[in-house]
């Protein structure tokens, strides 16, 4: 049977459970509630996750050249959710902690108890395959956060990420990158359709709120229990334009036919699909 292969972040993981999450996951969910899945289904084929939580650019790309001699460009397709350039895949054995706002403490140090908590339960993640200790590259990681890393140089490494993809849509791989994050890149996610918007904004506008931002961090404390980021009603309106991006090269539009502006601190029981709270950790 054909597959959906699927690649990036927490925009496209599969859905979580007590197994994989950090957090307990206190909500029986139906599958059929993620896009990744509806999309598959519609498609008549079977999804592939190769996304992976709190991962960057450079882990999407590891694995997509890890699995290409498997994908069938006549018959599979695949996502590519792109997230920010900043991220990058320093701790070798935790391709899941690349956001190094999670352990760069307030003051600039490392916070060692979260990069604890990431290595913990991963046999073997104390090492790097060349020996060389887990935390050392974390701290390796928050050096280049605070005293090498550019912007500028972020956006070119984002843009290559892209051109790397767009190459293959040329080859005739049935391939669609979706932008998950605002960018400053010059040119386009994809060859044959246009690309506007992104996913984060889909997501921040789920929040009433003249500061999305801010009540995004003050609603979810840090326990975003939407699937992928998204409420349930917008899974499908996802599904619904990408399906025509495969089947029709219609262009990417993610700035308008999602539901907004609807969570807010009483209503947010409702939309923590998978019943999320920093209050039960599994770690």
């Amino acid at each position: 049977m054909s597959r959906l292969f699927v690649f990036g972040d927490s925009f496209s993981a599969d859905i979580p459970n007590n197994e994989t999450s950090a957090i307990t996951v206190t909500k029986k969910v139906d599958k059929k509630q993620a896009w990744t899945y509806s999309l598959a289904d519609k498609l008549g084929v079977r999804p592939y996750f190769l996304s992976k939580y709190g991962t960057g650019l450079d882990y999407t790309q590891f694995k997509f050249n890890e699995v290409l001699p498997k994908i069938k460009k006549d018959k599979d397709y695949v996502i590519v959710c792109h997230t920010s350039p900043s991220r990058r895949w320093f701790i070798e054995k935790c391709p899941h902690a690349s956001n190094f706002l999670n352990y760069i403490s307030p003051d600039g140090s490392l916070n060692i108890d979260w990069v604890e908590k990431m290595i913990s339960g991963i046999q073997g993640s104390e090492t790097s395959s060349n020996g060389i200790a887990s935390s050392f590259q974390a701290d390796v990681g928050r050096h280049y956060a605070i005293y090498v890393a550019r912007q500028d140089l972020e956006n070119l490494y984002g843009e290559s990420i892209i051109t790397y993809f767009r190459h293959y849509q040329k080859q005739g791989y049935k391939i669609i990158n979706i932008p998950c994050v605002q960018d400053e890149y010059s040119i386009s996610h994809n060859e044959d359709f246009n690309t506007i918007g992104n996913l984060d904004a889909v997501s921040r506008d789920e929040f009433k709120a003249k500061d999305k931002e801010r009540a995004f961090t003050e609603i979810c404390q840090g326990c975003d229990g939407r699937i992928n980021h998204l409420s349930n009603d917008n899974h499908p309106v996802l599904v619904d334009k990408l399906y025509r991006c495969f089947t029709e090269k219609q262009d990417l539009d993610l700035t308008h036919g999602f539901q907004t502006g609807m969570i807010t601190k009483d209503t947010w029981k409702d939309y923590n699909t998978l019943g999320l709270s920093r209050e039960k950790m599994n770690i």
